[in-house]
């Protein structure tokens, strides 16, 4: 399983941004402190719930638990991954036990630090009736609110006499469609590329530049390994889990490309799609698949190739180019970055992100004819499922 952050080696300037809930709790039992109005209650677990706040998958796709629970006061150790909207409070099920043999408990305080920074007003939870002796009882409150960028870090919920720390991911919205409940692997690295962003803009370019920069993907423009299209549904699978349990330079073409860098979008709440494009002849072959023009490229340096050595740029001969359609309606370039700059957008981003779609990598057909405009592929990548 992949779980470690990936090395940055080429990638000039990063930061990131996102919000997502991973909690690993490590908690005994408190023993018993005396304090106004009895004892002080100990935490014994911590249920994130409410509509901020989003379960996770783990690399092989099964959803992970929700809560960590002490029993007799043994600590069962689990993951207990989540996901939570950057700015917001959180809805959390905590539950307590008044460890006292003779006291009652009234009342105690929740508050919670976000690496180390206070997030949120201190509440107080009262209890009515009042805690028992050894009594144990769940309450509702909340949580935070919640720093207003992507991170992940940590999260410790304190009361009166125990603390709880929770990895914390913080995402920009709801994690979308596929990544509705939003893979670990997935988490973990578009959460650390995006560290410290909160606009869709700056989230979607350090994506898309940190992933290329992750020595994660090497470019081969002749076969598609992760993205298996499907020309009886129209759409095709995405093998998602044998991506994220390999590990160094995958060999990916444009495709592949395209449907994990929307993938990592979505899990951060972005809304993204992978597009193919191409130059449709408008005739099909024998066996009924849609027959295209060959173009040429302007030069590209594939992703996985350092991109600031002119020696890595190549033209080569497609007959259809896959991108990600980004929030925006503008584009990204995942699997390629550009030798020469695009002056006439007033910015440059390379790989480019951001971009508005106008063919800037076709210089021209090697059959004719050349219609004036790229059609765009007619096996679309929108709703793949993954595995």
């Amino acid at each position: 399983m992949v779980s470690e952050l990936l090395p940055k080696a080429l990638r000039p300037v990063l930061t990131s941004a996102c919000a997502l809930v991973a909690l690993t709790f490590g908690v005994a039992e408190q023993a018993s402190a005396q304090g106004p109005g009895g004892a002080q209650p100990a935490l014994v677990s911590i249920d994130l719930k409410g509509s901020n706040h989003y379960r996770c998958k783990t690399n092989l796709g099964g959803l992970l638990p929700t809560v960590e629970f002490q029993i007799a006061g043994q600590q069962l150790p689990q993951f207990v991954t989540s996901a939570a909207k950057l700015g917001t409070t959180i809805d959390a099920d905590i539950t307590y036990k008044n460890p006292s043999l003779f006291l009652t408990v009234s009342s105690t305080t929740v508050r919670a630090e976000y690496n180390g920074v206070t997030c949120g007003p201190t509440r107080t939870i009262t209890f009515s009736p009042p805690l028992a002796p050894l009594e144990t009882r769940t309450v509702t409150t909340q949580v935070g609110a919640l720093p207003n960028r992507v991170d992940d870090g940590t999260l410790l919920v304190l009361t009166a006499s125990t603390g709880i720390p929770l990895k914390l991911f913080l995402v920009y919205d709801s994690p979308r469609d596929q990544m509705n409940q939003p893979w670990l692997g997935m988490l973990q690295r578009a959460c650390a590329w995006a560290r410290g962003k909160s606009t869709p803009d700056e989230i979607a370019r350090e994506v898309v530049f940190d992933f290329f920069y992750s020595q994660e993907a090497a470019y081969d423009s002749t076969v598609n390994n992760y993205f298996i299209p499907d020309t009886v549904t129209g759409t095709g699978t995405y093998l998602l889990t044998e991506w994220l349990n390999n590990s160094g330079y995958r060999m990916m073409d444009c495709k592949d490309v395209a449907g994990l860098t929307s993938l990592f979008l979505k899990a951060v709440g972005l809304q993204s799609e992978p597009e193919v494009w191409g130059e449709f002849s408008g005739v099909n072959d024998n066996n009924g698949n849609l027959i295209f023009w060959d173009f040429l490229t302007k030069p590209l340096c594939g992703i996985g190739s350092d991109s600031t050595d002119p020696a890595n740029y190549n033209v080569y001969t497609f007959t259809h180019h896959a991108m990600v359609s980004l929030h925006n309606g503008n584009y990204a370039d995942v699997a390629a970055a550009q030798q020469y700059h695009f002056s006439t957008f007033g910015g440059y981003w390379n790989p480019p992100c951001d971009w508005p779609f106008i063919g800037y990598w076709d210089i021209g057909l090697v059959v004719l004819p050349n219609p004036s405009n790229p059609k765009k592929y007619p096996i679309s990548m929108l709703g793949m499922p993954v595995i």
